[in-house]
């Protein structure tokens, strides 16, 4: 409780060594799944402003590839512009100015379209 005091205070010469946070934290993954969420979106490292998808228009048709299973996707601008059961590949609510991008299926699981891909697994996106 000492160090919480301590900090409110603006006293933080209890700290022994300090982390420079950008050397210590690696840069993430390029072109992976990310984590996916209890809806079965699954999340990627693909961003806002990378050179993949600032070639993509709403409505492009995707091939994404994950491991060995290959579906296409349309990019979207959200949830309700797909059809039901419909694979979309677009912006997610993350990521702040850069959001990453994610794959879902509006109605389904987008997971096991891909047959529940591990964390890490490399995705390819290819204009259809």
């Amino acid at each position: 409780m000492l160090s919480v005091a301590q900090s409110a205070a603006g006293d933080f010469s209890f700290i022994l060594h300090r982390v420079d946070p950008l050397r210590v934290i690696p840069e993430e993954p390029k072109e992976t799944v990310g984590y996916v969420d209890s809806f079965g979106n699954i999340k990627t490292t693909y961003r806002t402003g990378d050179k993949v998808v600032a070639a993509l228009g709403p409505r492009t048709r995707v091939k994404v590839r994950i491991g060995a299973i290959v579906r296409t996707a349309t990019v979207a601008t959200g949830s309700f512009n797909v059809m039901e059961g419909d694979l979309a590949f677009a912006p997610g609510s993350s990521g702040y100015e850069r959001r990453y991008w994610e794959l879902f299926k509006r109605g389904g699981s987008a997971w096991h379209e891909f047959e529940n891909p591990a964390t890490g697994s490399k995705i390819q996106i290819d204009v259809a």
